[in-house]
């Protein structure tokens, strides 16, 4: 195993996923910084980091296994992300499992996944006593889609009326999706719920 300065690696089975993720990162890291993986053995062959890594896992099919990716990381210099679909209870445990210290959806934007894996913002791994507990990854992935999106217009600063005029709802409509919401995560403010929802990379920061 050789030694690489500041690699990305993409752990997938989904094999095209995974190169596009490498291309679209290999635009700011470099052709021969980015690796993808498919299972154990890829995982193996990985060089070591000589600088800071961020290892991207696919949080529906990683491909190689748990075990194998919690001892591939390196402990020290190594940002971690998740990504996936639709974020459910499944994926809470396996973020949680790998210490996961920043997740995002599929569906982002370029900027949003660049920002994700070189940005500079600090978040907490899903580990750690400041982080997200394994309790608050499991509420959060009980929200449906629409929960997510209503609160991630909220985040954004919409007022409920605009974010009812915007998804062709009733305010009435808004404010139960809110008030369930704050049911699901056990929060009384909104604040608090976007927090938690930032913090699980399900709401990109303000």
């Amino acid at each position: 195993m050789g030694e690489a300065d500041g690699i990305v690696v993409v752990v997938s089975a989904r094999r095209l996923l995974a190169e596009a993720l490498c291309a679209l990162l290999a635009e700011r890291c470099g052709d021969e910084r980015c690796h993808a993986v498919h299972d154990d053995l890829q995982l193996g062959a990985v060089p070591s980091a000589t600088g800071r890594s961020s290892w991207l896992i696919d949080l529906d099919d990683t491909g190689a296994s748990r075990a194998a990716i919690a001892a591939t990381i390196p402990p020290a210099l190594a940002r971690r992300l998740g990504f996936y679909d639709a974020f459910t209870a499944r994926h809470a445990d396996a973020a949680f499992a790998l210490g996961l210290t920043v997740l995002f959806p599929l569906a982002s934007g370029v900027d949003h996944v660049h920002d994700a894996v070189f940005g500079d913002r600090r978040t907490s791994s899903a580990t750690e006593a400041k982080g997200l507990t394994r309790r608050e990854l499991a509420r959060l992935a009980t929200l449906t889609p629409r929960e997510i999106e209503v609160l991630r217009l909220l985040a954004g600063g919409l007022a409920v009326s605009a974010v009812a005029r915007l998804l062709g709802i009733t305010a009435h409509t808004v404010e139960t999706h809110k008030r369930r919401t704050f049911q699901k995560l056990d929060v009384q403010q909104q604040g608090r719920a976007v927090a938690l929802a930032v913090e699980a990379g399900l709401v990109p920061p303000v």
